[in-house]
C-alpha cells in the first residue's frame, strides 16, 4: 500500500498511527494524518507548517480538542477510516497533478484540502491554512536548489553524481536495505535527480564503485589471483583422479 511513500511520509503515517493510539481513536483519521505531518519539520509539509506559524504542539493540541473522540486503550494495529483512505487517494493524484511518481508529505498535505470531511475543513481554517498559500510554498520548496541537502545530513549531491555518465542497465539485483540507506534513495528521488527508486539505487551503487575505484583494482588483483589458484588446485585434483595408483612397492 505504501510502496510508493517517501521514508518521509510513512515516517508521517506511523506517527499518525501513534496519534490515533494517544487519542484512543479505533482508527487513523484525517487529523491524525495532519498530525503526523507536522511531526515531521525536516520534510517539505512539516517544514511548510512551520513557514505559516503552525508548531508540532499547536498542530497536536487543535487535534486533541476535536469532539467524537473514544478515549479508550487501543491494542494491536491500528487502521485506517474510510476519510483517511480518501486522503490516501487523494495524495495520489496530488502527485501525479504535480508530474511525481512517488508520494511524499507533500501530497498528504495537499490531498488534505481536497477533502470535505469534516473535522478537516474546519481544522484548517480554524489554523488559517488557505491551499494556495501552502501550494506556493510547497512549490517553491520543491524547486529550491539543494533543498533535500540543507535538512538532511548526507554527502553532497555533486559527490553522490560524480562520475555517473552512463545510464544502459540491462541487470536486475534484488535486495534488503536498511532505512538511512532507503531514505538516501528517497532523497534523490524527491529532488528529482532521479525519477524511480530504482534508478537512484543504481546511481547510488555507481556512485559508490567509482568512489572506490582504487580498492577495487587491488581487489580484483587479489580475486584473480584466487581465481588462478583455484584453477591450478583444480588441475592438479583432476590429474591425480584421472591417474592410476602406483604399483605397491614389491617385498
Amino acid at each position: 500500500m505504501f510502496e510508493r511513500f517517501t521514508k518521509g511520509a510513512r515516517d508521517a503515517i506511523a506517527e499518525s498511527r501513534e496519534e490515533a493510539r494517544r487519542l484512543g481513536s479505533s482508527s487513523v483519521r484525517p487529523e491524525h494524518i495532519f498530525a503526523g505531518l507536522a511531526s515531521q519539520p525536516e520534510r517539505v509539509a512539516g517544514w511548510v507548517l512551520s513557514q505559516l506559524g503552525l508548531t508540532y504542539d499547536a498542530v497536536r493540541e487543535q487535534v486533541a480538542s476535536l469532539p467524537h473522540r473514544e478515549d479508550r486503550p487501543v491494542r494491536g494495529e491500528i487502521g485506517f477510516s474510510p476519510e483517511s483512505k480518501t486522503v490516501l487517494k487523494l495524495a495520489l493524484t496530488e502527485a501525479r497533478r504535480l508530474g511525481h511518481n512517488y508520494i511524499g508529505t507533500e501530497h498528504l498535505l495537499l490531498a488534505l484540502f481536497q477533502t470535505g470531511d469534516p473535522p478537516i475543513p474546519e481544522l484548517l481554517q480554524r489554523l488559517g491554512l488557505k491551499m494556495d498559500a501552502v501550494h506556493e510554498l510547497i512549490v517553491r520548496e520543491l524547486a529550491a536548489p539543494g533543498r533535500s541537502m540543507r535538512r538532511r545530513a548526507g554527502p553532497s549531491l555533486p559527490t553522490l553524481l560524480a562520475g555517473l555518465e552512463g545510464d544502459a542497465r540491462s541487470n536486475v539485483v534484488m535486495c534488503r536495505i536498511a532505512d538511512p540507506d532507503l531514505g538516501a534513495i528517497d532523497m534523490l528521488v524527491e529532488a528529482g535527480v532521479r525519477s524511480t527508486r530504482s534508478e537512484a539505487a543504481a546511481w547510488l551503487i555507481h556512485a559508490g564503485i567509482e568512489g572506490n575505484t582504487a580498492l577495487l583494482e587491488r581487489l580484483q588483483t587479489t580475486v584473480s589471483e584466487i581465481r588462478r589458484l583455484r584453477e591450478q588446485a583444480q588441475t592438479i585434483s583432476r590429474e591425480v583422479a584421472s591417474g592410476e595408483s602406483p604399483p605397491p612397492p614389491s617385498s
